[in-house]
């Protein structure tokens, strides 16, 4: 389940480009914990404004903030070698959900909010209107299950960081809702040619 709900995000947060950066400016201003800066600057052989700077910058398919990557996901190495491993990439991913994001009974609430996901495309995908009525209907959709769904909101939260209903959280849930039904038209041309056994996450 962590992995399928990995692929998404991956496709959503870098359209799975392992080698994707993203630097956070806003962050950069922020006074950062000195005993991280000089793990990355241990690890990286570098200065401390450059550890700052890889600290500040969302990292690999998956987007991983370098102060988060450094600390919750326990990795110590240079951030040259993290950008060319898939494997390892999706490694930190498993922990960063386990450890900030569902702490407890991690695999029940991360099949909770893929089912959300695919609930929720299916509801956006049948909706008629211009492009802002459907995102007010959407918006009351997710308001009116906010607790049925609340793995879904929690899940965004803590990984990216947006309030419920926020203009980043509709962003976030629409860029979800486009990639899950990408994946469910690939899935049913797949099904069709009889390659149903080649379909993995």
């Amino acid at each position: 389940m962590i992995r399928k709900l990995g692929f998404y995000i991956a496709l959503t947060e870098s359209n799975c480009n392992r080698f994707s950066i993203r630097f956070e400016e806003n962050y950069y201003k922020k006074n950062l914990d000195n005993k991280i800066l000089e793990i990355i600057r241990h690890c990286n052989n570098c200065s401390r404004d450059t550890a700052k700077m890889i600290a500040s910058t969302s990292w690999g398919q998956y987007q991983i903030l370098g102060i988060n990557l450094y600390s919750i996901c326990e990795y110590y190495s240079e951030i040259g070698r993290y950008l060319c491993d898939n494997d390892l990439q999706y490694i930190t991913f498993e922990k960063f959900i386990k450890k900030r994001v569902f702490t407890k009974e991690t695999e029940k609430r991360v099949e909770n909010t893929l089912d959300a996901i695919s609930h929720i495309s299916l509801y956006y995908k049948y909706l008629n209107g211009k492009v802002e009525e459907k995102i007010e209907m959407l918006k009351s959709c997710l308001e009116f299950n906010r607790e049925i769904w609340k793995d879904l909101e929690i899940f965004i939260s803590r990984y990216l960081g947006a309030k419920f209903l926020s203009q980043a959280f509709i962003n976030y849930i629409l860029r979800l809702i486009h990639y899950h039904n990408r994946m469910e038209e690939i899935k049913e041309k797949t099904i069709q040619k009889g390659g149903e056994n080649e379909l993995k996450y």
